[in-house]
């Protein structure tokens, strides 16, 4: 979140940094949600670390669409760039459905 009002405040993009760190950071909290969900329920820091986590970063992955599409309109698109967005896009979709789904009530 620092980098990300960093960034806003100076209006300095980094050069191919944000994908990276967004990317990497994004693919961890997935797999760190997928390893919380069985103890989700009787550890009251893990659900509110996936229901807090999951909006937090929707807006850091909404700014590496925008760094990619500045990198992509100075420098076109490559294969590398491709796969990022491709990936930015499961990922996007991944946070949305954690967000907009509804929990099963358990008896």
């Amino acid at each position: 979140m620092h980098l990300l009002f960093k960034i806003l405040i100076t209006q300095n993009w980094p050069k191919g940094l944000v994908s990276h760190l967004v990317l990497w950071y994004s693919f961890i909290t997935i797999l760190v949600i997928f390893f919380l969900h069985p103890i989700k329920e009787e550890v009251k820091i893990a659900f509110y670390f996936t229901k807090i986590i999951t909006k937090i970063i929707i807006p850091l992955i909404v700014m590496m669409f925008v760094s990619m599409g500045i990198r992509i309109n100075a420098y076109g698109v490559t294969e590398p760039r491709y796969y990022v967005i491709v990936a930015g896009i499961w990922i996007l979709f991944v946070f949305i459905y954690w967000n907009i789904r509804k929990e099963p009530k358990t008896l």
